[in-house]
């Protein structure tokens, strides 16, 4: 039932329906921290879910207390380094970027980059997105360093393979 649940609110999350969806996702988190316990991996799904509604909603440390509990339920089920975690990494971060916390936004970017990089290789579009994040970052607090450039070819260059690659598959 929790899943079932979970899976209405995400349509009602793509479709912009934040307040339905957070409700959904509210009682989808009910139902999986009862049936599965609380630190159970689909309750770190769901809360991280839940903090991409208050995040769209500008609710940010609605957001930011959920995506800090689900990182700790997915450090702790997947370890460090799982792609799942880089992605509650990488949403954490939007939220401080958002709020122009750049400096914990760096740091959280450059760990999900390292975790996407080690675990996915250089390519994927979550890694080329990694990059961009970083690099938009860096370039908002004006550090121009080498590095900083480097990151901004980096991820323009991977961004537009994938567009290629994107364009060149339609029919």
């Amino acid at each position: 039932m929790g899943e079932s649940v979970n899976n209405l609110a995400v349509v009602y999350w793509r479709q912009g329906k934040y307040s339905e969806a957070e409700g959904l996702y509210k009682r989808a988190l009910a139902i999986r921290e009862t049936a599965l316990g609380a630190n159970h991996p689909d309750v770190g799904q769901t809360l991280h879910n839940l903090g991409l509604v208050h995040a769209a909603q500008r609710k940010y440390g609605e957001a930011e207390g959920v995506y800090k509990r689900a990182l700790t339920i997915r450090e702790t089920a997947f370890g460090a380094n799982h792609p799942d975690v880089a992605w509650t990494l990488n949403n954490l971060a939007l939220v401080y970027r958002d709020q122009g916390k750049y400096t914990e936004a760096a740091g959280l970017f450059e760990r999900a980059l390292t975790i996407r990089e080690k675990a996915l290789g250089g390519s994927p579009p979550v890694v080329g997105q990694s990059l961009n994040n970083l690099a938009f970052v860096y370039w908002t607090q004006g550090k121009y360093r080498e590095r900083d450039a480097d990151l901004k070819i980096k991820a323009f260059t991977r961004l537009n393979t994938v567009d290629r690659l994107l364009r060149s598959a339609r029919i």
